[in-house]
C-alpha cells in the first residue's frame, strides 16, 4: 500500500493513528518524493487480531452493528484460516443483532465450513436455522454438536435445547 502527503507533519500524524488503530507491526518504508511530498509503504504490516476483535467487541457493545460490519469488511482480506472464521462469526453476530438473519447464516456457514470443529460455530447455525424457522436444518446442526467431540458439556446442553424445543414443536402441532 503507497499513501502520498505532501508534508512531514501529515505523514507522521497518518503513521500514528494507523499504527494505534490498526495495531500495526511493520517495518514502514519512508522516502521524500522530488516535489517535497512524503510517501510510505507498509506492504509488511501485520495487524494484530486480538486488536481487531478488541475494536469490533466494542462496537458491538455500542450498538454500532454497522460500522462493526464494516470494519469486519475491511479486515477480512487480511487473515485467513481460523482468524477468518472468527471475524466471519462477529459478523454474522452483528447481522443477527440487526435482525438480518439471511446475511448471519451465511456469515455463520462461511465460519462453519473454514472450522467445522468448533462448537460454537456449529451451534450459531442452528440457533440461527431455528430462528429462520428451519427446522430441518437446525436438527441437524444441533446434532453435529452432540456428535463433535470438541464439544464441550456446556455446548451439548445449549444443543440438546433447541433439539428439544424442535421436538416439543412437533407434539404441539
Amino acid at each position: 500500500m503507497r499513501v502520498y502527503f505532501t508534508s512531514r507533519f501529515t505523514y507522521v500524524m497518518a503513521i500514528t493513528a494507523i499504527c494505534i488503530i490498526a495495531s500495526c507491526k511493520s517495518k514502514v518504508q519512508t522516502a521524500q518524493n522530488n516535489d517535497g511530498s512524503y510517501v510510505f509503504s507498509a506492504a509488511d504490516t501485520m495487524i494484530d487480531i486480538k486488536a481487531v476483535h478488541s475494536r469490533i467487541d466494542s462496537y458491538i457493545a455500542t450498538n454500532r452493528l454497522d460500522d462493526a460490519a464494516s470494519f469486519i469488511n475491511v479486515n477480512l482480506r487480511r487473515f485467513s484460516g481460523k482468524d477468518k472464521a472468527a471475524l466471519l462469526t462477529s459478523r454474522g453476530l452483528a447481522y443477527y443483532l440487526k435482525d438480518d438473519l439471511d446475511h448471519s447464516i451465511a456469515d455463520y456457514l462461511a465460519a462453519y465450513e473454514i472450522d467445522p470443529q468448533n462448537p460454537t460455530y456449529v451451534m450459531n447455525v442452528a440457533n440461527t436455522y431455528t430462528e429462520l424457522n428451519s427446522k430441518a436444518n437446525a436438527l441437524l446442526f444441533a446434532n453435529k454438536v452432540m456428535e463433535l467431540t470438541t464439544a464441550s458439556d456446556s455446548d451439548r446442553a445449549a444443543a440438546k435445547v433447541v433439539i428439544d424445543k424442535l421436538s416439543n414443536n412437533d407434539a404441539t402441532h
